[in-house]
């Protein structure tokens, strides 16, 4: 992956960071050594270290998979009634409508 460069800067120094603090390999730096060489403090080595040892190497490298949940709040019948009532006249009292003002009317509404 070092040698290969085809990765985010940043992976790669996760690479050399785990790399230099690998205790059995040919650095086995401190992690002072680590963070004057790399440029960075010795809380993100302890950090990447942890999580390495927690998570894995390869959620260090490349992160955790995002969950994305693509729940829909509407319907299109539900934005269909709340485009008709923003293009209504607002409340008695109010002037224009305000999302606020569209939120509680929603929900009165059901």
């Amino acid at each position: 992956m070092i040698s290969k460069r085809a990765v985010h800067s940043e992976i790669v120094k996760r690479a050399y960071i785990l790399l230099a603090a690998d205790r059995n390999g040919e650095k086995g730096w401190s992690d002072a050594q680590i963070a004057s060489t790399y440029q960075v403090a010795q809380r993100t080595i302890e950090r990447i270290r942890a999580r390495c040892v927690l998570d894995g190497v390869q959620t260090v490298l490349k992160g955790k998979p995002r969950e994305y949940k693509s729940v829909r709040v509407f319907d299109g019948e539900v934005e269909a009634k709340l485009i008709a009532l923003r293009c209504s006249e607002p409340g008695e009292g109010h002037s224009r409508w305000t999302l606020r003002l569209l939120s509680d009317t929603m929900v009165a509404l059901e």
